[in-house]
């Protein structure tokens, strides 16, 4: 049933529909304002960061999953065509911090699972 026919058989859910779809749109572009006031952080990520120059990401450009969430993820002063797939894990410093990036993004797009595998891994000491 498309959403044009449930309507017209259900006048009285329009109303209710239309104003789900306002909220939903309005929590988007919060989550959308708030990471756009994110400023680019030093945490490193990349497991390999000891042996690696740090990066500063500059945002997220998409997620995809495939045996575990992965993140394309663009670097500042680097081309957007050497942006790289991160896991979750990546996001978590050795300090335990999430980068400032990736929970508004999680929030936004809906990936619960990914935020609580950073935070999970953030509450895990380093060793």
């Amino acid at each position: 049933v498309s959403t044009a026919q449930f309507v017209k058989k259900y006048p009285l859910c329009e109303e209710k529909f239309d104003n789900l779809w306002e909220e939903v749109a309005d929590q988007e572009a919060s989550a959308q304002d708030e990471a756009a006031q994110i400023e680019p952080s030093e945490i490193p990520v990349s497991a390999d960061s000891v042996n690696s120059p740090v990066l500063k990401v500059e945002s997220i450009l998409s997620h995809r999953y495939r045996h575990g969430w992965r993140f394309l993820t663009k670097y500042l002063d680097v081309p957007g065509s050497e942006a790289t797939w991160e896991t979750p894990d990546a996001f978590v410093s050795a300090t335990g911090d999430i980068h400032p990036c990736f929970e508004p993004y999680c929030l936004l797009h809906n990936i619960q699972s990914a935020l609580s595998q950073a935070k999970q891994r953030a509450a895990i000491p380093a060793s």
